[in-house]
């Protein structure tokens, strides 16, 4: 991911595609559930 991308999913010019959020997870170890979880 580069940081212009990075930089729109902060702001909420553009939302995060469910596979992007997949790799993300995979790669701390954790789901997507877990990852997305504001509690």
């Amino acid at each position: 991911m580069d940081a212009q991308n990075l930089r729109k999913y902060e702001l909420g010019k553009q939302e995060m595609k469910i596979s992007m959020l997949k790799r993300i997870a995979d790669a701390f170890g954790i789901s997507t559930s877990e990852l997305i979880d504001f509690r």
